[in-house]
């Protein structure tokens, strides 16, 4: 399955439940990205008061709800933080 980009209106319908609620200002987010199969929902981070990037995931669960099962928040640049979500997505993805 392979990640691709998504728009802020995907990822809100299918983060919609409780358990993947943002922790961080939503004008922090930036890019939004799923895995085709729709198992993984991560959104790439910005933090201005610190000029930090990081990035979280949502896996979903057997309930169809998804789960924050990661936060990360210390990359110096878009570049990387982009690099490590979408690393951690396809690690963390069901096999084809």
């Amino acid at each position: 399955m392979a990640i691709t980009e998504i728009s802020k209106q995907q990822y809100d319908a299918l983060a919609g439940g409780e358990h993947c609620l943002p922790l961080w200002p939503r004008e922090s987010e930036q890019a939004w990205y799923c895995d085709t199969g729709n198992t993984l929902i991560g959104v790439l981070l910005h933090f201005s008061t610190t000029g930090c990037w990081g990035h979280a995931i949502c896996r979903v669960d057997a309930d169809g709800q998804y789960r924050r099962i990661a936060l990360a928040h210390d990359a110096p640049s878009a570049a990387s933080a982009r690099v490590d979500l979408v690393a951690k997505l396809r690690l963390l993805r069901p096999p084809d």
